[in-house]
């Protein structure tokens, strides 16, 4: 069994790896981003489910930008993620 599971402890994850994430939570949330605009511009319907998959992407995709030392994406993407929900609350 690995020794620091034993002990509790996290296993620790380089900063390639949190990068690695960081970069595939970017890569969904631009994906559900795209079709949400896609949707809007054809006037399709939209679903509650669908605006929170792409707000909870974008939330994660920050989480993980800080988790990866990157200040700057983590504060556009925030700011990103709080024009998202003025938007769907018509703020």
């Amino acid at each position: 069994m690995n020794e620091g599971i034993e002990n509790n402890q996290i296993p620790k994850i380089s900063p390639a790896e949190k990068e690695t994430r960081f970069q595939e939570l970017l890569k969904k949330k631009e994906e559900l981003v795209a079709a949400f605009q896609e949707a809007l511009e054809k006037k399709l319907p939209i679903g509650d489910d669908d605006f929170m998959d792409m707000e909870i992407a974008t939330e994660k995709a920050a989480k993980a930008a800080l988790e990866a030392n990157n200040q700057a994406e983590y504060d556009r993407l925030m700011e990103e993620h709080k024009a998202m929900t003025c938007w769907r609350f018509g703020e």
